[in-house]
């Protein structure tokens, strides 16, 4: 009913559009010339006048070229008739361009392409001309062109030696999140690119953390039309990106970049960069290498959370290299990339909390600490040859990770007196080895439609996967103490195939009908092993990561009931039923799926070899609508189904543990979630105003909830999934920004969020007495707003956000949270002219109000700051940093549900102060121009 109803409103507003405009509906009927105007030499868009003329010279239209990130496009509407047009380029700088096409309908090819317009630059008018002009003009850091928002990069105070990241926050209406997502009015950018080329695949982290600010002129945010080897894979719609323009200087140039410093506390970090950029090869060279947790860096302007600041302290090492080649005409792109990285980190965290329970609260205490060491390997390669008729498409990859955590964890469990109390020490050592490889091929005829096929297959072999544990117990009730020595081999290894062919009806109007048939079928074999070592009399097997060296050592720990392995086997076809339609204005996309999935499971332990099956018709409709323009709508809906893994249905549990026992539960029905988001955005051609405004509802049926059983007389806990109804989230938020004087020097930005969590889980049963529905509400308010102001190379910012948690449950025990979390706090930056020494530096207060612990309810005055200054005709920069110098950062994390809440205290990186000193090289090409 939800997807018949949001179909029905989707088509009202096509209808809608269509009526308000009847001039627009008579060009609809009509038939489609598109092409672009392009620079004959470079192959760099241009945005010409292009004239549609009959073979008599008699002009039928008009129109400019639209560019678009780094190609050009426009359009005529012409009549289903045979016919000889001529079309004729105009730009400045260039000399005239004509070339003659002949017009032959064919079936219902709606789109039909012409040949790319071509201009030779006419150097000695377009000399002659900027000779004669002079513009003086205020820069305005951010216009809004039609559905393109373009920033000004150099309209932007900067610190010497920030990097891309720095100006990327700064950008109004932009928010950059961990792990490198960006949104852009409240909308998430799917990736970045750099002059139109997707280096590093999009990983977008990797540029915004080496690539220098100075090298980009100008930032594009727009919906990038796919080629046609990308809609094999990803559907006709867009893509919403952040292109990144270099200034002409580091175009067919090679930019190289160090830097290195150290500084108190033993901290120290380097840097070194490589960019390469070409007409027809890219490449980037980077690596990297700290101890400041520079992920979590709030230096860059101030801007974060303690709440969402690093855990522990780590030290980082990556090194990459990514190089792209294509040739001229742009059909085709090929993309190498691979990283390495290796990281240590160091996590300490204290924890405090309580486990809801209608018969009286739990409480829970708990100190961790963790040595983690990672090193993980990746290679890929990506190529792409497209065409207006042909299209193929591969891609390749192949990676390895090896993960070791050493750790030591106490915890206690209380309520009126001491409960239980365990010591445990840790040690995983794990390799992860994937590949895979993807082929896929498309073909345009030249009546319209196309068809596709497509194929993948996926190896992974993870060996081993090893657990040690040294546990040792106090069940204080009882006076009773329990050791266990524990060793878990956890190995796996899959692979998995598929193939698909799919058929495109185009009809007319931008109307297409799709038809994919797919089949997969995928193998997964698990090993899971475990060992009580502290059953062994003899070896000295007190001490972590000692194993036995024989046979019969190893078959009397062999702890057989919690020992078992299996086979699964999952077949898949998938039939499909996709409506699209694609205009210049929207995008509409209807998916009616139907999927039949076959699975197999050999499950094999100590008293049980049995084989299951089960069989499964999954019907998971997606809606999604889209208009594109300076006012932008969007809206989307999805159900999905997933089922339990077979081994959470087998009839056992796993008490490795005995202080936290864990019960399969063989009628664990399928999970099933309804999404429905809406998103909408208005801004203005003549002015700078941006306002947007974004809900998202998500509902959950048959959600797995976990029956809790206590025991009071040892503080144990036994787990059981379930189903469970009732529990759902929404979320609505908006916001705005625009300069509020002429001169475009204030601007004041603001945001509002407000978000809903149902949670429903079951309550805690103590010594199986039953248990009913603990329900918790909890709405999530925030506020934020900031004022900057900008004068050349003055800025100065000031800022404040509020962040409220509000919970309430049904069971009488349960204390309502009233928490809230306070920034306020402003930046300054400013270089002295007369020493041409750059200052930024930050102050935040951050405040905690209303948590249940004390040491939660704090105020942090965190102060930063940062003095630079270049040499050598800014080939040299000495920057000077100082870190949280009245030494009151914290990172504390606070989370509630249905069943409990916890509070926990991470370590951070100590204060310091740093000296570091960076070097840019800049060499132009002998060939450019």
């Amino acid at each position: 009913m939800i997807s018949l109803l949001l179909l029905l409103s989707c088509f009202s507003v096509l209808a809608q559009e269509k009526t308000a405009n009847r001039e627009v509906k008579k060009v609809k009927k009509l038939y489609a010339l598109y092409g672009g105007t392009y620079d004959s030499f470079t192959r760099m868009p241009l945005g010409a006048k292009v004239f549609l003329m009959l073979k008599d010279s008699t002009i039928v239209d008009t129109l400019s070229a639209e560019v678009y990130n780094k190609d050009s496009f426009f359009k005529f509407p012409v009549e289903k008739v045979r016919r000889d047009y001529i079309l004729k380029a105009t730009y400045p700088g260039y000399f005239d361009t004509s070339i003659n096409y002949t017009f032959e309908p064919k079936g219902r090819k709606y789109n039909n392409a012409l040949p790319k317009i071509l201009m030779k630059r006419d150097n000695q008018n377009y000399e002659a001309q900027l000779d004669e002009v002079v513009v003086k003009a205020t820069k305005i850091q951010v216009v809004h062109r039609g559905d393109t928002i373009v920033y000004d990069a150099t309209a932007f105070a900067m610190p010497e030696g920030s990097m891309l990241d720095a100006l990327i926050k700064q950008l109004p209406g932009v928010e950059l999140k961990e792990g490198g997502e960006i949104f852009v009015n409240g909308k998430k950018v799917d990736f970045l690119t750099l002059n139109g080329k997707k280096l590093f695949k999009g990983n977008n982290q990797v540029m915004l953390e080496n690539l220098p600010y100075y090298t980009v002129k100008d930032i594009k945010v727009f919906n990038k039309k796919r080629t046609l080897a990308e809609q094999i894979s990803k559907g006709e719609g867009r893509d919403y990106v952040m292109d990144l323009s270099l200034k002409r200087e580091y175009i067919q140039n090679a930019l190289a970049t160090v830097e290195a410093g150290g500084g108190t506390q033993d901290r120290w970090s380097a840097r070194t960069f490589g960019l390469l950029m070409g007409e027809k090869h890219d490449a980037m060279l980077y690596a990297n290498t700290n101890n400041l947790n520079e992920d979590g860096t709030p230096r860059k302007n101030g801007d974060w959370l303690p709440s969402r600041f690093s855990e522990g302290v780590k030290t980082n090492r990556e090194v990459g290299l990514s190089v792209r080649s294509g040739n001229k005409e742009k059909t085709i792109d090929n993309d190498f990339q691979t990283t390495v990285k290796w990281n240590e980190e160091k996590i300490e965290s204290e924890s405090q909390g309580e486990v809801f329970a209608k018969d009286g609260n739990i409480s829970k205490q708990g100190f961790t600490k963790e040595k983690n060491k990672y090193f993980s390997w990746r290679l890929e390669d990506e190529f792409q040859h497209s065409t207006d008729k042909f299209a193929l498409y591969t891609n390749s990859y192949v990676s390895y990770d090896h993960a070791k955590t050493l750790s030591s964890t106490e915890t206690s469990t209380y309520r009126d007196q001491l409960i239980n109390e365990s010591l445990n020490q840790g040690l995983v050592k794990a390799d992860y080895l994937y590949a895979g490889t993807r082929l896929d091929l498309k073909k345009r005829f030249s009546w319209g439609d196309a068809i596709s096929f497509t194929s993948s297959i996926d190896v992974s072999h993870n060996k081993p996967n090893d657990t040690y544990s040294l546990n040792k117990m106090n069940y204080a009730v009882e006076g009773v103490d329990d050791v266990r020595n524990l060793y878990s081999d956890q190995h796996k290894h899959s692979y998995d195939y598929s193939f698909g062919v799919r058929y495109e009806l185009s009809l007319s109007h931008g109307w297409v009908i799709n038809i994919p048939l797919s089949f997969m079928q995928k193998y997964e074999n698990r090993h899971h092993s475990n060992y009580r070592l502290d059953r062994l009399d003899e070896g000295g097997f007190d001490e972590l990561g000692i194993l036995p060296s024989t046979t019969d050592q190893w078959m009397k720990a062999q702890d057989a009931d919690n020992t078992y392995s299996s086979d699964l086997w999952k077949k898949s076809c998938k039939s499909e039923l996709q409506l699209i339609r694609q205009g210049d204005e929207g995008f509409l996309l209807i998916v009616l799926p139907l999927e039949w999935q076959q699975e197999q499971y050999h499950y094999m332990r100590l008293d049980m070899d049995t084989v299951a099956k089960r069989r499964k018709f999954l019907f998971q409709p997606q809606l999604f609508y889209t208009n594109w323009g300076k006012n932008s709508k969007q809206i989307d809906y999805s159900l999905s189904m997933k089922q339990p893994d077979f081994a959470d249905l087998m009839p056992y549990g796993d008490d490795t543990n005995p202080l936290a026992v864990r019960i399969n539960n063989p009628d664990l029905k399928m999970l099933i979630r309804h999404h429905l988001g809406a998103y909408m955005s208005w801004s203005s051609d003549s002015t700078d105003l941006s306002r947007w405004v974004a809900m998202e509802a998500n509902l959950v049926r048959n959600s797995w909830g976990t029956r809790t059983s206590y025991n009071t007389k040892t503080g144990a806990f036994t787990y059981r999934n379930d189903n469970v109804n009732g529990n759902w989230d929404a979320k609505l938020a908006a916001g705005f920004s625009r300069s509020i004087d002429k001169q475009h020097r204030f601007r004041f930005s603001a945001d509002a969020k407000l978000g809903y969590v149902r949670s429903v889980d079951f309550d805690i049963d103590y010594d199986n007495k039953g248990a009913e529905l603990s329900k918790v509400n909890t709405w999530s308010p925030s506020v934020g707003a900031s004022l900057t102001y900008q004068l050349k190379d003055f800025l100065w910012k000031v800022k404040g956000k509020y962040e409220g948690k509000y919970s309430c449950s049904n069971l009488e025990i349960f204390e309502d949270i009233k928490a809230c979390d306070f920034q306020y706090g402003a930046e300054l930056q400013y270089t002295i002219p007369w020493m041409k020494v750059g200052i930024q530096t930050d102050l935040t207060m951050f405040t905690r109000k209303g948590y249940n612990s004390n040491e939660m309810n704090t105020d942090d005055l965190v102060w930063n700051a940062m003095l630079t200054r270049t040499f050598c005709k800014g080939n040299v920069t000495a920057k000077l940093q100082a870190y949280d110098l009245l030494h009151q950062l914290t990172n504390k994390v606070y989370t509630v549900n249905a069943q409990g809440r916890t509070e926990t205290w991470y370590n951070t990186i100590p204060r310091y102060v740093m000296f570091s000193l960076a070097f840019k090289l800049h060499k132009k090409a002998k060939n450019a121009e």
